[in-house]
């Protein structure tokens, strides 16, 4: 479960950094909610929203995991792909130069792969998750345009990419 002082942080940094999805791009916040699904998998989630477009900002304290999903407006995509994570998309669209604040958990990893990976976002968000969340917020204002503009065929392979990541 979150503590009060991260939900607080949580949406002060959404409400400061993220307003630019409003102003830019007039999309709505319908607010900052508590998805209580099972102690481990806990989140604050943030939902931006225009038309069929929707970007979700979450924060799980236990996992440590900072994350954006975007759903986007692309009739040509089936529905499973019209969601790409942020920071994996940007990795991807970069041929892994721009990584991801955070590094990810992927399922096929090691023990020792993801206590390392627990250690980095230890130390990502030790100063709490103010500064990663203005990080995070200015890299989706630089690649937003991008993502949204981006082919069916680079959507596709995106999804190609990141289930062998998965997998």
């Amino acid at each position: 479960m979150t503590t009060k002082s991260m939900a607080s942080e949580f949406e002060a940094s959404v409400e400061n950094d993220f307003r630019f999805l409003k102003a830019d791009y007039g999309f709505e916040c319908s607010g900052v909610r508590s998805v209580d699904e099972d102690p481990r998998d806990s989140y604050l989630l943030a939902r931006f929203a225009r038309d069929h477009e929707r970007i979700d900002v979450a924060w799980n304290e236990v996992a440590m995991s900072l994350s954006i999903l975007v759903r986007l407006n692309n009739d040509e995509l089936g529905r499973r792909e019209r969601y790409v994570y942020f920071e994996p998309f940007i990795e991807f669209l970069s041929k892994g130069k721009v990584l991801p604040i955070a590094p990810q958990l992927f399922p096929k990893m090691t023990m020792r792969s993801i206590e390392a990976v627990m250690r980095q976002r230890s130390d990502a968000f030790k100063e709490g998750i103010s500064s990663r969340m203005a990080s995070l917020a200015e890299k989706l204002r630089e690649y937003l345009a991008t993502i949204r503009t981006s082919s069916t065929e680079t959507i596709r392979a995106y999804h190609s990419w990141y289930e062998t990541r998965t997998s």
